[in-house]
C-alpha cells in the first residue's frame, strides 16, 4: 500500500472520530480522548515515513492528498472545537468550585463591616 493511501485512511479514521459529539461522562470523556491521541500518533507517524520515502505523486494519489488536506482543515476546526468546550466545562468546574468555598466557610476573606475610613484624607 502507499504512503499516500495509508495517510488516507489513517486521516479518514481520525476525521470519523472527531466527527462523534463529546462525550458528557468523565470516564467516556477521558476515552474518548485518549482514542483522538491514539489516532494522531498513529497518523504523526504515517507523515513521517512519508516524509522519508520523498516520492513522486501519481494522478490517484495527488486526489487523495487534496482530499487529506481538505479532511486536515476539519479535523482541526474540530478539535479546536472540541478543546474550547473542554475549556469552559474546566472553567465552570473551577467556578464551582469557588462557590462550594465561599458556601462552607462564608467569614474567609476580607469583609467590608470591619474597614474605617478616614475621613480627613491623611
Amino acid at each position: 500500500m502507499s504512503s499516500v493511501k495509508e495517510l488516507y485512511l489513517t486521516s479518514k479514521e481520525l476525521f470519523d472520530l472527531v466527527q462523534t459529539p463529546l462525550p458528557e461522562g468523565e470516564d467516556e470523556r477521558d476515552q474518548f480522548i485518549s482514542e483522538i491521541f491514539k489516532a494522531l500518533d498513529a497518523r504523526e507517524r504515517v507523515i513521517m515515513q512519508y516524509q522519508k520515502s520523498a516520492q513522486t505523486l501519481t494522478a490517484s494519489e495527488k486526489t487523495l492528498a487534496e482530499e487529506i488536506v481538505k479532511m486536515n482543515a476539519k479535523i482541526a476546526t474540530m478539535l479546536a472545537d472540541s478543546k474550547d468546550k473542554i475549556g469552559l466545562d474546566i472553567s465552570n468546574l473551577k467556578m464551582k468550585q469557588q462557590q462550594g468555598k465561599k458556601y462552607d466557610n462564608p467569614y474567609d476573606g476580607p469583609t467590608v463591616d470591619g474597614v474605617f475610613f478616614d475621613k480627613r484624607g491623611v
